[in-house]
């Protein structure tokens, strides 16, 4: 459950997204490390590529949950061109 503050707008300085908002899609050290055991028992190799775009993907999916899916204002809690979030999630689409 998101809280007051989360849903507030961000200003212009405070571009980022808060760490409070985004406590449920954080895992913490132990759950990552259990998270990795299992990758490995099961395909024998892990691909930093596929964990760095999944959880790319994971702030993406909640910047635009805290933006009502309003790609302008995700892009602003991401720190990012609005441009540039909409050539992730394509290649996010394509990936598919």
């Amino acid at each position: 459950m998101e809280s007051a503050g989360c849903r507030q707008r961000q200003s212009a300085a405070s571009s980022a997204i808060p760490a409070r908002c985004l406590d449920h899609h954080r895992e913490d050290t132990g759950l990552v490390a259990g998270q990795l055991q299992r990758d490995m028992a099961v395909d024998g190799d892990v691909s930093l590529d596929q964990l760095l775009a999944e959880t790319e993907r994971n702030y993406i999916e909640a910047a635009l949950r805290l933006a009502h899916d309003n790609v302008s204002q995700a892009a602003r809690l991401l720190g990012i061109n609005r441009t540039t979030l909409y050539n992730r999630m394509e290649s996010f689409a394509r990936e598919q």
